[in-house]
């Protein structure tokens, strides 16, 4: 029984290629078949039935159909689907006939007739590429991070000095305690922004300040002396007492938001993310937190840091994220300020004892300690009395021997330093802000390869087959793809998805990662 020819082949010059990490997508059959049958093409209808993976005779020398590497045919007796085919070899046979091995496109044959179902999908674009929603490690080269802002806070530098007192400066009154930042205090504290001259007795300096304690016979009042921020230091620049404080001063930093990476804009949101990008705190002192910033809440497009700090001898002072990883206050995230310094102040000890003992030299008169209260005062020069001159003049000697020996003491250096003082003294103990990103090189070539192969998402899902404008890829581990089709091309498929595909969806950006991916419906 004679068979009726009744094939239809087309043989192609087409861009996809055998290793099929490559493929197209389409919105139908018609479309599919619209885009093939226009790409140039030798057309023949004269073939009886063409099998599967097999051998084409096509009546041409081979010469002359060498530039086709792709055929779709059509078994007309049969049905009216498409067949899609590589052509993996070219063998002459002679002038007039031309061997074509081919192998099915599975990919293009069976693209309307498979379903995606879960799997793990370790690679794939993204359909939401909202900031920190992605943040799975990458395991890429990051080079060396660089510095694209250092913001120093403005409340630590600007600093004013605290002399502690058991006595007011000015009127020399004992005083009791307070509550400064919810610590309870046996002192005052004062606050004075202008330290003043050496000679100064202005209740308004501080040099005033301590002059007249010395003056006053209080200078044992004065407990410590020491250089605190202004913001900590309430109250004017006068000697009025800082007021009470039943909690912590704090202050509310923002800080500047990493748009960038060295300079560079990335097309994946993912680069601003740690570890592309991480924000420091820093206390200038060689302790320091890095942050990761997605995990930040954003206000005011900012994010948002607390220093807190609390009135003492060289100062409490602490920062910490606000509205970070989930926390209002991110306490055991912050550092702590270094140490303010405690300064040195001058005790006049001789002005000081004349001043607590009450005594008069150039009157001559013996104080009453060194004499019988109930005995006259004794006229040095005119006494008959040797018992009484006797003890006269040793009570004086006594007193001027005292006399001379606190006239002899040094002034004495009060209070210490410590290793805050040259930072302080720079106007930098303070908190720092600083913004670092890897390297625009690394940044480019990162960027680049998300581009090209999307994130790391290692997730349980129906894989992202079309949610970009231009391209996805896809990779997965044991895809699970379900199709009525033979087992063999079943098997091919599933093996393109593990080892990772490209799906193009515009035949004229095919290949072109140029273009701007965006995605749909976002």
């Amino acid at each position: 029984m004679a068979i009726t020819p009744n094939t239809n082949l087309y043989l192609l010059k087409c861009p996809l290629e055998l290793s099929n990490s490559n493929q197209l997508t389409w919105n139908s059959k018609e479309e599919q078949y619209n885009y093939f049958s226009s790409l140039p093409r030798l057309e023949n209808d004269n073939f009886t039935y063409q099998r599967k993976d097999s051998i084409i005779r096509y009546p041409a020398h081979v010469d002359e159909i060498i530039n086709y590497n792709y055929v779709m045919y059509q078994n007309t007796n049969y049905s009216n689907k498409w067949f899609y085919a590589y052509i993996t070899n070219m063998r002459y046979v002679s002038d007039y006939t031309t061997e074509i091995t081919i192998k099915t496109d599975v990919f293009q044959t069976w693209q309307f007739d498979m379903d995606f179902k879960y799997s793990f999908v370790e690679r794939e674009h993204v359909s939401n590429d909202t900031i920190g929603l992605h943040t799975v490690p990458e395991g890429l080269e990051l080079g060396d991070y660089t510095t694209i802002f250092r913001d120093g806070d403005t409340y630590n530098n600007d600093y004013t000095n605290v002399l502690a007192s058991t006595t007011t400066p000015d009127e020399l009154i004992g005083i009791t305690g307070g509550v400064f930042g919810g610590i309870p205090s046996g002192i005052r504290y004062y606050r004075y922004d202008d330290v003043g001259l050496p000679s100064d007795t202005s209740s308004t300096t501080l040099l005033g300040a301590i002059n007249r304690l010395n003056k006053g016979g209080k200078a044992d009042a004065i407990t410590g002396l020491f250089i605190a921020p202004k913001w900590l230091a309430g109250g004017s620049s006068t000697n009025i007492p800082i007021a009470n404080s039943n909690t912590p001063e704090i202050r509310t930093i923002d800080i500047t938001r990493i748009t960038t990476l060295d300079g560079y804009t990335p097309k994946n949101n993912k680069l601003l993310t740690y570890p592309y990008i991480t924000l420091v705190i820093s206390n200038n002192m060689g302790q320091a937190n890095s942050f990761m910033p997605e995990r930040w809440t954003l206000k005011d497009n900012k994010y948002q840091a607390e220093i807190m700090g609390v009135l003492t001898p060289s100062c409490s002072i602490r920062c910490y994220p606000i509205n970070y990883n989930g926390e209002a206050k991110s306490y055991d995230e912050g550092i702590t300020l270094g140490k303010f310094p405690q300064l040195n102040w001058i005790t006049d000890q001789y002005t000081n004892w004349l001043t607590q003992n009450g005594i008069g030299i150039g009157s001559l008169r013996i104080p009453a300690n060194v004499v019988n209260l109930a005995e006259p005062i004794v006229d040095i020069a005119t006494s008959k009395n040797s018992a009484d001159v006797s003890r006269g003049l040793s009570g004086i000697y006594n007193a001027i021997k005292t006399n001379y020996q606190h006239s002899i003491i040094p002034n004495t250096a009060e209070g210490n330093l410590n290793s805050g003082d040259s930072t302080t003294g720079a106007k930098e103990n303070r908190f720092y802000f600083i913004g670092r990103t890897i390297k625009r090189e690394y940044a480019e070539i990162i960027d680049n390869y998300f581009n090209m192969y999307g994130y790391k998402v290692n997730s349980v899902k129906i894989p992202n087959l079309k949610t970009r404008s231009n391209w996805n890829y896809i990779k997965c581990i044991g895809a699970n793809i379900h199709g009525y089709f033979n087992q063999d091309d079943l098997n091919e498929i599933t093996n393109m998805f593990n080892a990772g595909i490209t799906l193009w969806h515009n035949t004229n950006t095919f290949l072109d990662y140029s273009q701007n991916n965006i995605i749909l419906g976002g």
